[in-house]
């Protein structure tokens, strides 16, 4: 889900190139395949031996997600604040499993947040900075949410069933694959679940500006509204 409308920045609009979290086989740093056309219905009239018509051609789609794909090499490339380890590390148990992890707290700019990495994924804070350090700085707070008392904060695991992050306004979790763009997605269901939590009808009134403007943000935007 994206924190604003289309008519917003472009980086916001640069949240469905997220969408790993439905296509798991893109988790890394490479474009999003293009929606793939339907397949045109069969003429059911046309008998054996009979002329068939040409198929009808489907009106092209333009969704913002490919408007924003030049921009993808450098998004975030221009931040000028780097991540910095706080303390740490201590040893814990990843909530998900309850396999080893290790836990440090970290600061970027002015927000501190928790990195929360499995042991089985041999990552280090560094590797998971590479892509931290690319986020908008109003994505920022996203970190010291999922960072509050009882909570792991940014965590690593080495699978998530399938998915490239899971994301809500109790937990961050990502695997090791996951760029800048998928942590950007996740950051929006957090920022979703916190807002709605105080305002409920906020999906509701999203949904309703969302079927008026007309705007596709991506096809995998368009089936559900928490994930515009």
């Amino acid at each position: 889900m994206k924190p604003l409308r289309p008519r917003g920045p472009v980086v916001a609009s640069l949240l469905w190139l997220a969408t790993g979290l439905a296509y798991p086989t893109w988790a890394a740093d490479e474009p999003v395949p293009p929606p793939k056309a339907p397949r045109p219905a069969r003429d059911a009239g046309a008998g054996a031996g009979a002329g068939s018509a040409t198929p009808p051609v489907a009106p092209k789609v333009e969704r913002l997600v490919d408007v924003v794909r030049p921009f993808a090499a450098t998004f975030g490339a221009a931040n000028a604040d780097v991540p910095k380890l706080v303390s740490g590390p201590k040893p814990v148990a990843m909530p998900n499993d309850k396999s080893p992890g290790r836990q440090w707290v970290a600061s970027l700019g002015t927000v501190t947040f928790k990195v929360t990495i499995a042991d089985a994924t041999k990552l280090a804070p560094a590797d998971v900075f590479t892509h931290v350090r690319r986020l908008p700085v109003p994505y920022r707070r996203m970190l010291e949410i999922v960072s509050e008392d009882g909570k792991a904060g940014l965590a690593v695991y080495p699978e998530l069933g399938g998915a490239a992050a899971h994301g809500s306004q109790d937990y961050l979790n990502v695997i090791p694959q996951a760029n800048v763009f998928v942590l950007v997605h996740a950051c929006g269901h957090v920022l979703e679940q916190r807002t709605t939590r105080g305002a409920p009808k906020t999906l509701e009134a999203w949904g309703e500006a969302a079927a008026k403007d007309g705007v596709s943000v991506s096809e995998y935007g368009d089936t559900v509204v928490h994930e515009d």
